[in-house]
């Protein structure tokens, strides 16, 4: 896969696992507004849109004006502001003003993503870096994720395990063999248990009912 096809793959993957796992939570919130197992996936969902769009605001969208390119790129930052407000009160709220936020979340984050990825495809990135420049700027991203994305024992398996096989290959293609079938499935796996609920595309139990 091409430098630039990476970027596309990265960034879409990244919003799929957003989009799944807000759908997850949404859908366990409507069931039972109170149930515990939202106070280990609130936090989580919170620190992983935060750390996505704080890329974006650091290092995705200084790019896109730098390079003069096309798109609705105010307005993305706009959204930003208006979704970390609402992330703000959801990490306070509880019961049906969780649910109801978690929701509203939900609602906006999906569109708001979908319309980044209208314009980040394959040939515009092309035309805005190099080989070179796509790759260093490639490990910028993975760079800032690694810092903002953490703990990596609770917030890689929520990525990885909100991908489709298909879409957690192409993810992985670049990431050492052992932290994907070995830490995250085996030794990462007593500390992202419990979020298990919010996992589209969990592995298999070791224990029923665990």
């Amino acid at each position: 896969m091409s430098v630039h096809a990476t970027l596309v793959t990265h960034n879409e993957a990244a919003h799929r696992a957003i989009e799944r796992l807000m759908a997850r939570l949404v859908e366990v919130a409507r069931r039972s507004p109170s149930d515990p197992a939202l106070d280990l996936g609130v936090p989580c969902a919170v620190t992983m849109i935060r750390g996505h769009h704080l890329y974006e605001d650091e290092l995705l969208l200084p790019l896109l004006e730098a390079k003069g390119a096309d798109g609705p790129w105010v307005e993305v930052a706009t959204e930003h502001e208006q979704l970390g407000a609402l992330l703000t009160r959801l990490e306070r709220a509880k019961g049906a003003t969780r649910a109801e936020l978690l929701d509203q979340v939900a609602q906006l984050v999906g569109p708001h993503m979908a319309k980044e990825e209208v314009h980040l495809t394959e040939e515009a990135w092309r035309s805005w870096l190099s080989d070179d420049e796509a790759r260093a700027f490639g490990k910028d991203v993975a760079a800032h994720s690694r810092a903002s994305m953490k703990p990596a024992t609770k917030m890689l398996p929520l990525i990885l395990f909100n991908l489709t096989p298909t879409e957690r290959a192409a993810f992985t293609e670049r990431m050492p063999s052992f932290v994907v079938n070995g830490l995250v499935p085996y030794a990462f796996r007593p500390m992202w248990r419990g979020l298990r609920p919010f996992m589209t595309y969990a592995p298999r139990r070791w224990t029923p009912g665990r």
